[in-house]
């Protein structure tokens, strides 16, 4: 973004933190990322419900998708906006009509951070079950071998003779 809006965002975010973040699930695409992220800014802006830290936009990786994501974080709140903080705490969604005298809106939730699951590593625990062939039944003495070594196709061995 190289136009004033950006800078503005970029100077107050390094002096204020998060207090609170929305999050719009279904935005449509626009030209761009930056003209997205222009548009969702300008919006909210004009809500007047609270000083604006940073606009994010997700999705635009994949040019297949015609919509795309997006995480407005604020710096602060004004008391005209505790109301929707409540909704927006409580689980609810609140729509925002992003264009006026249209029926176009977007459905705005809270943001929550989801950690990363841990990766666990599988327990395995298994019991071998080996049968005994019927010769090694009738030969079973505690010192010999009771399992059937089978010959491996391909495989070569010394005691094997080699084809001719």
């Amino acid at each position: 973004m190289s136009d004033g809006v950006s800078n503005y965002i970029v100077k107050e975010q390094q002096q204020q933190e998060v207090v609170y973040e929305m999050f719009i699930p279904f935005l449509y695409r626009g030209k761009d990322k930056e003209a997205t992220e222009r548009r969702v800014f300008w919006v909210f802006k004009q809500l007047n419900w609270g000083f604006i830290n940073e606009v994010r936009v997700y999705g635009f990786d994949d040019p297949s998708k015609k919509n795309v994501t997006a995480r407005i974080s604020f710096g602060s709140i004004n008391p005209n906006a505790d109301e929707l903080i409540a909704q927006l705490d409580a689980g609810e969604t609140a729509q925002v009509h992003y264009e006026q005298g249209k029926p176009w809106f977007w459905n705005v939730v809270k943001y929550t951070r989801r950690e990363p699951k841990q990766r666990q590593e599988p327990q395995v625990t298994f019991k071998i079950k080996v049968k005994a062939t019927a010769t090694d039944a009738k030969a079973a003495a505690p010192s010999t071998n009771k399992f059937k070594i089978l010959p491996v196709e391909g495989a070569s061995s010394s005691d094997s003779e080699e084809p001719k």
